[in-house]
């Protein structure tokens, strides 16, 4: 295993559009600390890498049979379950930890259950409902949430207001990906 591949296995282009997501909202939330918005950005990140790990383990079996997919180190075993579960915990622990001490703990709360919502209710769910995006929708709402309150300590109309956009955003985007990718 090269450490290329403990990289790709964190899928870095979610990492970097949900955490764009999550600085925009705490931009909406009038965040003003660096040092804040640093743990938040790092924080998150660590978080999202360590679900996307755990998703493209559960994903593993589903993986094989895709050419896009078939050559993942989850796929092709390269990566087995220990070792999976290792990785995602230390990248999991340690995004949760920087989220508490550079934010609140509100934030580690949304991390936690985008985290698992993301790796139970939408990843278990792709190979039983073709509704497994739209349940989706969900976790991938959660990142400007987070940011929101993280720049403002608090839930109120706005955080559900972006929470509601990003929403809505997710099944145009998915849809466009897919038609891309055809």
């Amino acid at each position: 295993m090269r450490f290329r591949d403990l990289i790709i296995v964190t899928k870095p282009g979610i990492i970097f559009g949900n955490v764009l997501a999550t600085a925009a909202g705490w931009a909406v939330g009038g965040g003003r600390s660096v040092q804040q918005l640093l743990a938040l950005v790092v924080g998150t990140s660590l978080v999202i890498a360590g679900a996307c790990v755990v998703n493209n383990y559960l994903d593993r079996k589903l993986d094989v049979h895709m050419t896009r997919t078939a050559k993942r180190i989850t796929a092709t075993g390269i990566l087995d379950g220990r070792v999976a579960a290792l990785y995602a915990g230390i990248l999991f622990t340690a995004g949760l930890a920087i989220l508490l001490w550079g934010t609140n703990i509100i934030v580690v709360i949304i991390g936690v259950l985008g985290a698992l919502l993301y790796d139970t209710a939408y990843t278990l769910s792709k190979p039983r409902t073709h509704h497994a995006t739209l349940i989706g929708t969900i976790p991938g709402a959660t990142p400007p949430l987070a940011g929101y309150v993280a720049a403002t300590g608090h839930f109120d109309a706005v955080a559900w207001l972006l929470f509601a956009a990003m929403a809505a955003w997710q099944m145009p985007h998915f849809y466009a990906i897919a038609l891309r990718r055809q």
